[in-house]
């Protein structure tokens, strides 16, 4: 009986013990998310009871939340400046890597917390309820913004000239850094995957923006709208997809962009009215894939210092509005297509290409491209205050808009006077260069009449209904004063 009681025993400690690591087990913490986990409308892991928790390192309030199972997202950062008098007379933001081990991912966040002094004039105060996931109204709780571009003298971060973004960030929100007037320079670090909107717009003395990583993929709507005081845009190996509308509006100092091979499309006025001097767009930027042209239009539109622009790819589409405006334009190149498209958003009063400038000089690739420029161009050219529109096709004249009469010396006959095989005297040399010019013939410019010359003559003479002889005389002079091209 001893025996057999000492057995249940033994057998009821070692059920308690297993019992014991069984709920310790149970107890044991969630491991820690890696850095972009993060998700404020509900939770990236599991679902149920949690708590915000919120720390200031350094007049920025970081904020995260910390289930009842012990699982923690990352820290974001929640507001900016954590009061209003600190927000007027702050000179810089230096945002943390970490926070007791734990990666800072996100530089700023659209949810409020419940405040007695709010930062931004149309900022509520919102309770955060500690048994919920759901935070209620979002407002954005770091900068001031109107809706009228900055028109209202700011307050909240108008003297920040420095901002410290750590390479832990991997989402900066909308309007985070918008209207920091003596903002200069930013460097986004490598770990960056996504801006939002309107990120740094009204920032005017912002000179310098540099892409360390190659994450982001998009340059959202208006993001550096305004910054007029930008000089430098540093992509690096960045695989920008997309640019949005506005996204460099009114970038006055901007000379100069190099826009990677990755880019598939830039929003409506993208560029307009920036400084821009030159251009290359590259081969999949601007074809009929991105067909929109409410979307796509007027992106360089009032760029008034662009002269050069020079298209990469082998299908081009040029949008309503894409070059309006441009008043010193004065060469496109288009380097390898092999079709171009352009399309209206109102024929009548809206034109893809506009310029001050005497003479528009066409690079096309082709001869079937250049017929196809030169057709579009001439309705172009109806509003377009350009006097003349050159095309050429490797390095050759082969259209004029307006066409216009042959500009140099045509040779000097007698009314019984011809030139043939066998002639040589200068009127042969004056001849060659006229057929260069009217058949496009690659005639070298020598006193002797020779097959070369007799087969440029018979060509001229069948393209204008003369008689195909091979000899040029009376005939052929009065016909030859007449063309134009």
């Amino acid at each position: 009986m001893k025996k057999l009681i000492s057995v249940v025993l033994s057998l009821l400690l070692v059920f308690s013990v297993c019992l014991s690591i069984s709920a310790s087990a149970k107890k044991e913490k969630t491991p820690l998310p890696e850095s972009g986990q993060l998700d404020f409308s509900k939770s990236s892991v599991k679902k149920g009871k949690f708590k915000y928790e919120f720390k200031t390192i350094d007049h920025i309030e970081y904020c995260r939340k910390v289930y009842e199972d012990g699982y923690s997202t990352a820290y974001t950062v929640g507001v900016l400046f954590d009061t209003l008098e600190y927000a007027k007379t702050a000179t810089e933001i230096n945002i943390v890597e970490q926070i007791d081990g734990i990666p800072v991912t996100e530089a700023g966040i659209e949810y409020c917390k419940n405040s007695t002094e709010s930062l931004k004039y149309d900022c509520y105060n919102t309770k955060v309820s500690e048994n919920t996931e759901d935070l209620g109204k979002r407002y954005v709780c770091y900068n001031v913004y109107d809706g009228n571009d900055g028109a209202t003298e700011k307050l909240i971060g108008a003297n920040v000239e420095k901002v410290k973004i750590p390479d832990s960030i991997k989402l900066i929100p909308a309007e985070c850094f918008s209207n920091m007037k003596k903002l200069k320079t930013v460097s986004l670090p490598k770990s960056l995957e996504k801006l939002g909107q309107s990120v740094f717009m009204n920032c005017t003395s912002l000179e310098s923006v540099v892409f360390k990583g190659n994450k982001v993929t998009a340059i959202p709507f208006r993001s550096f709208k305004n910054c007029k005081s930008l000089k430098t845009v540093r992509l690096n190996k960045n695989k920008i997809e997309s640019i949005g509308n506005y996204a460099f509006y009114n970038c006055k100092a901007l000379k100069k962009i190099n826009l990677p091979d990755s880019l598939l499309g830039m929003g409506g006025n993208a560029f307009e009215r920036s400084g821009l001097e030159t251009v290359t767009i590259p081969k999949n930027a601007c074809t009929l894939f991105y067909f929109n042209e409410d979307e796509m239009g007027y992106t360089f539109r009032y760029c008034k210092s662009l002269k050069t622009v020079t298209f990469s790819g082998e299908e081009v589409l040029i949008p309503s509005g894409m070059f309006w405006g441009c008043d010193n334009l004065q060469e496109i190149n288009f380097k390898k297509a092999k079709s171009v498209h352009f399309s209206y958003y109102d024929a009548v009063t809206t034109d893809a290409i506009s310029t001050k400038k005497d003479v528009l000089k066409v690079n096309a690739n082709n001869k079937a491209v250049a017929k196809k420029l030169a057709e579009q161009l001439s309705k172009q050219r109806k509003t377009s205050k350009c006097k003349k529109i050159r095309i050429y096709v490797a390095g050759k004249l082969v259209h004029n808009i307006p066409k216009e009469n042959y500009g140099g010396k045509l040779p000097e006959l007698t009314a019984s006077a011809t030139l043939k095989i066998g002639s040589n005297n200068k009127n042969v040399a004056r001849l060659k260069r006229f057929l260069n010019w009217a058949v496009g013939s690659d005639l070298k410019i020598t006193n002797k009449f020779d097959s070369a010359t007799q087969k440029a003559v018979k060509t001229f003479q069948k393209q204008n209904g003369l008689k195909v002889t091979g000899v040029f005389g009376a005939a052929e002079l009065r016909k030859a004063k007449t063309v134009k091209k």
